[in-house]
């Protein structure tokens, strides 16, 4: 009987294998603890993360990491620009809203308390009781 695969080739096989189901399983629990520190918020975990992978990078391909790192700047001064806008607008919002407010204030005053004077009528003499 012929076999097509010898077994060095046959255990070769199995080992690539095991080891891309290993690298697999190493790579969901890796992203899965990502996407728990994302939805939780938990930034020391993710910048961990996040040098974590620009260090394997610049280590296997540093052109790609270059250009990655120039991608991160321009994102970050993207990111920063459209704080920065929507910090002015929202100033300018509030301001709107108080020249509003000052407006309505203004238009809405009571009138300055005025206080009726009324006349007094003289007192008269006190009548005789028997008159």
């Amino acid at each position: 009987m012929n076999s097509l695969v010898s077994f060095p080739e046959l255990l070769a096989l199995v080992t690539s294998g095991v080891t891309l189901h290993n690298g697999l399983q190493l790579l969901v629990a890796k992203l899965t603890s990502v996407a728990n520190a994302v939805a939780s918020g938990d930034v020391k975990s993710l910048v961990h993360d996040a040098k974590g992978v620009q260090d394997f990078v610049q280590i296997h391909d540093p052109a790609l990491a270059k250009a990655v790192v120039g991608e991160a700047d321009r994102l970050k001064a993207d990111a920063v620009a459209e704080v920065t806008r929507l910090r002015r607008a929202a100033a300018e919002e509030l301001r709107q809203l108080a020249a509003d407010v000052e407006k309505v204030a203004g238009a809405t005053a009571a009138p300055a308390l005025v206080v009726p004077t009324v006349p007094t009528v003289p007192a008269e003499p006190d009548a005789p009781a028997g008159a």
